[in-house]
């Protein structure tokens, strides 16, 4: 998201000195080490109905339930209901 986060130069200085890369110098993105990452749901070992059930038991509020099977799932670790 970096080059769309660039101070444009229509916009006001926020910092003393001016560093590169400026607009229209594309930002310089940082080098993955360990290539290329993407979720795959598919290989997921906790399903949304486990999550759900242990976020439930552990919590009252629709909202809180709902982030808390989202963290789950990102994480596939049933361990985060202690997080809330």
């Amino acid at each position: 998201f970096g080059d769309e986060w660039q101070v444009l130069p229509s916009e006001p200085k926020i910092f003393h000195e001016v560093a590169h890369p400026q607009f229209p110098e594309l930002c310089i993105k940082p080098e993955d080490p360990r290539g290329e990452r993407k979720r795959r749901l598919s290989e997921s070992n906790i399903s949304i109905e486990q999550a759900e059930a242990a976020c439930g038991a552990a919590l009252t509020d629709p909202l809180s339930i709902k982030d808390c099977v989202y963290d789950i799932l990102a994480t596939q670790d049933l361990d985060m209901v202690g997080a809330f």
